[in-house]
């Protein structure tokens, strides 16, 4: 009976200074764990700020391309009236060309019917 009493007592001690190390093992674990997790907050902070700031820069160039389209399309409304001013003058022109060739040809046709 001593025996398994001292056996007993061994096992115990064993256990105990197992379950000590263990303890201490699952204490510098949880430690570890708590400092990746700062670690990885700080980077992903880090991270979200350069992101951040770059869809602003993005945001800053889709409005400088807008105000380009606009400018553009200012353009392209000028072009479009001077396109329709030249038309008009264009018409004009050939109407009097037209009237002038047509009297160049009737005048002395007229003048030769009448005599």
């Amino acid at each position: 009976m001593a025996r398994l009493e001292g056996a007993y007592a061994q096992i115990n001690e064993r256990l105990g200074a197992l379950e000590q190390r263990l303890s201490s093992e699952l204490r510098a674990v949880r430690n570890e764990l708590s400092e990746l997790r700062r670690e990885l907050k700080g980077e992903l902070s880090t991270g979200l700020g350069a992101v951040r700031t770059e869809i602003g820069a993005v945001r800053t160039e889709i409005g400088a391309v807008r105000t380009e389209i606009g400018a553009v399309r200012t353009e392209i409304g000028s072009v479009r009236v001077e396109i329709g001013s030249l038309r008009k003058q264009m018409s004009t022109q050939f109407s009097w060309l037209l009237t002038l060739i047509l009297g160049s040809i009737l005048i002395p046709l007229i003048r030769g019917f009448s005599q």
